[in-house]
């Protein structure tokens, strides 16, 4: 009996081994452990509430999150696709309890996800020449993303000089073109965009020289071109009365002597007189007009002749001709008025104003004048001390172009 009974205890002792394995077996931590390996989250999550050991709850909890964290970073290094790793999410999401880390994870999972698609964009639009609008993209690439993060702010300045030799090339042909308003808007607007490019501020630069040598080109040519219709002759009607009536000695009279002024230019000099042929009309013009005899008679009154005996002597010695008497008598006089306005001398033209004389004195010795082909303006004489009577008009001098002048 003795020896049966030692023969059975080793066949106890394994079928106690056996009962005890297939208990620990199929205990629902070590199910949850199986569950875990063969990724059937589904059965963790089933298994999770007989779970009777607090430690064993967060042993399986702890080994979730882990799951969590790893699916995250194989998405976040690209081993697979925001597709799977949302799959695997979901199914962890199911069997964990606290899902406060793993929310965490997945809004950082779709921030990357974002960032990529935002990443393609950017290169889809650097490709398409579209530098400004890739840059926004690159420059909104996640951290969290740090492979993209690197390749974005790699591709940045590769958009940056891309868009300025863009901008760089349509200013230059702007500037060939001589449109320097919108080459400068161009430069503008790309400054603002990237103030500390120096290329930019190079060229920017290069405009405004650039637009200065412009200018003080088209001024030169303006200068030329009024040069050229400057050279020439002019000439108007001009009345003389008040200075003739002062050189007669009856100051105060109106009389009336319309001469022909002449002025003559050419690229040097200017000249401007009476034109003699306009003297004798002049003189016939005044012996005409009542007010003016009226002055000649009070001429011949300071001489103690009056009227009817002036008339007599006129008839007798010229025919009536008042106008040969005046010549005969008071030539000199006419002469002297008429010098003063006489004038011959260098000048320089710069547009708006004539500069007379040395170029000491063109500061203060010039006209302002518009010209055209059809008249010159002569707006008065400003500045200096000239000795030039005609220089005093109050109201601007209207000259014609004539072909000849006497």
């Amino acid at each position: 009996m003795k020896k049966l009974l030692l023969l059975f205890i080793p066949f106890l002792l394994l079928a106690g081994g056996i009962g005890g394995y297939i208990f620990w077996y199929n205990l629902p931590f070590q199910q949850i452990e199986r569950a875990l390996q063969a990724e059937d989250y589904e059965t963790v999550a089933e298994l999770y509430g007989e779970l009777s050991r607090e430690e064993d709850r967060e042993t399986v909890q702890e080994t979730l999150s882990a799951v969590a964290e790893e699916y995250y970073e194989e998405y976040r290094k690209e081993k697979i696709s925001f597709e799977e790793a949302d799959g695997y999410f979901n199914l962890v999401w199911k069997a964990l309890k606290d899902k406060r880390e793993v929310v965490v994870q997945r809004e950082d999972m779709e921030e990357i996800r974002e960032s990529r698609i935002t990443f393609e964009q950017g290169e889809e639009l650097m490709e398409q020449g579209e530098y400004l609008e890739a840059i926004v993209c690159f420059r909104e690439i996640s951290a969290l993303d740090g492979k993209y993060r690197k390749k974005a702010e790699e591709w940045i300045p590769v958009c940056r000089n891309g868009y300025c030799e863009e901008v760089l090339g349509r200013v230059q042909e702007m500037l060939e073109a001589k449109a320097f308003e919108d080459a400068h808007q161009l430069v503008g607007e790309a400054l603002e965009h990237f103030p500390e490019e120096v290329s930019l501020t190079q060229k920017q630069q290069e405009i405004e020289e650039l637009e200065k040598q412009e200018r003080e080109r088209l001024e030169r040519e303006r200068l030329e071109r009024e040069q050229l219709l400057l050279v020439g002759n002019w000439s108007m009607e001009y009345d003389l009365g008040e200075l003739i009536a002062e050189e007669l000695g009856v100051k105060g009279y109106l009389l009336y002597f319309p001469v022909k002024m002449i002025v003559t230019i050419d690229e040097a000099s200017l000249q401007m007189y009476v034109q003699k042929d306009s003297i004798k009309p002049a003189l016939d013009a005044l012996t005409a007009d009542p007010a003016s005899m009226n002055a000649i008679y009070q001429v011949a009154q300071n001489y103690g002749i009056n009227k009817s005996t002036a008339d007599f002597l006129i008839r007798l010695t010229y025919g009536g001709s008042y106008s040969d008497f005046i010549l005969d008598n008071f030539g000199d006089e006419i002469d002297a008025a008429l010098a003063e306005f006489s004038l011959s001398t260098i000048y320089y033209a710069d547009g708006t104003r004539i500069y007379l004389g040395t170029a000491q004195e063109n500061e203060t010795h010039y006209l302002s004048y518009v010209c055209s082909l059809e008249e010159l303006q002569l707006e008065g004489y400003v500045g200096g001390q000239m000795p030039l009577s005609l220089l005093e008009w109050e109201e601007p001098l209207c000259l014609k172009p004539v072909s000849g002048a006497g």
